[in-house]
């Protein structure tokens, strides 16, 4: 049986960003990663050969422990099995993961209030699965109820960032807590009455306001928000109307509209506090602040 290491701590973040944070970690370890699969929570990776040693695997396993934390193992064992003599590569390897983990972290967090709830605490259990194995690490789901999130958005304008937006809030508000797509309207109904009704069962509404946003036309160069039918428009007024929650989310370089450019209607949300959501690398490091602030 070869030498291996174990060391496991508690990290007060997603399980998504958390995710993140780890593979980082092990890429500024230089090590070769040979898998990477978020859905179980497993990042399997291989160190180089030294004078030291033949190389080391580690494991690394993340199960989502609650709201904002996340439980970590790491496994450093000997790459030859037969190999008995420890080196102290492995436990190496474990304080290296650890301390890369923290410096990544720091990096990502430049919100004060954010980096101080990075804690680290020995987890008493270990997975139930062997380290080597699949771990199923399945993403936090928040009570139902808790929040029921309306995405209000132009396909043409921001349609790839929603889909990444969708599962991020799906992933910590469940699935049947988000709505967003007006493909869901069922046939032959008032589409009017249905966004009407389908806001009235949420608790938050986010704009998400992309580069087009506000000039988007029809197929008649009319502009759509000058339009009482249209679907952005008919969304947010519901929600104004109701004084539900709207956060309008800043995309792709976006900014805040002015007022005199908005229907008379919508000019409340120009007095709305919103967030920009940025790509890579601050695409998580955003949600996670959003997410946080929602409650």
């Amino acid at each position: 049986m070869g030498v291996q290491k174990d060391k496991s701590f508690r990290a007060q973040y997603p399980y998504a960003q958390a995710f993140d944070i780890a593979r980082a970690a092990l890429m500024g370890m230089g090590v070769v990663i040979q898998q990477a699969d978020s859905a179980n929570g497993e990042i399997a990776v291989r160190t180089g050969a030294s004078l030291q040693s033949f190389g080391e695997i580690i494991s690394v396993q993340l199960r989502s422990a609650g709201t904002d934390q996340t439980d970590v193992y790491i496994r450093s064992a000997s790459a030859v099995q037969t190999t008995l003599v420890d080196w102290g590569k492995n436990q190496q390897n474990l304080d290296t993961f650890e301390a890369m983990f923290v410096q990544i972290a720091a990096a990502s967090s430049n919100d004060d209030e954010l980096f101080s709830d990075l804690y680290y605490d020995d987890v008493e259990e270990e997975p139930t699965t062997p380290m080597y194995g699949i771990a199923e690490a399945k993403p936090r789901e928040r009570p139902a109820g808790v929040h029921k999130v309306f995405i209000s958005y132009r396909r043409a304008d921001s349609n790839d960032i929603c889909g990444r937006i969708y599962d991020r809030l799906v992933r910590d508000f469940g699935e049947r807590n988000i709505f967003k797509d007006v493909d869901n309207i069922p046939f032959g109904v008032d589409f009017v009455d249905y966004l009407d009704n389908q806001i009235k069962e949420c608790t938050v509404l986010l704009v998400v306001i992309g580069p087009k946003w506000i000039d988007a036309v029809d197929e008649r160069g009319r502009r759509r928000l000058d339009d009482p039918n249209d679907f952005v428009r008919i969304e947010i007024e519901a929600a104004l109307r109701r004084n539900i929650l709207v956060v309008p989310l800043l995309v792709s370089g976006a900014v805040m509209p002015y007022a005199e450019d908005l229907p008379e209607s919508l000019q409340p949300l120009t007095r709305r506090n919103g967030i920009e959501i940025r790509p890579d690398p601050d695409f998580h490091y955003d949600m996670t602040r959003l997410i946080k602030r929602l409650g």
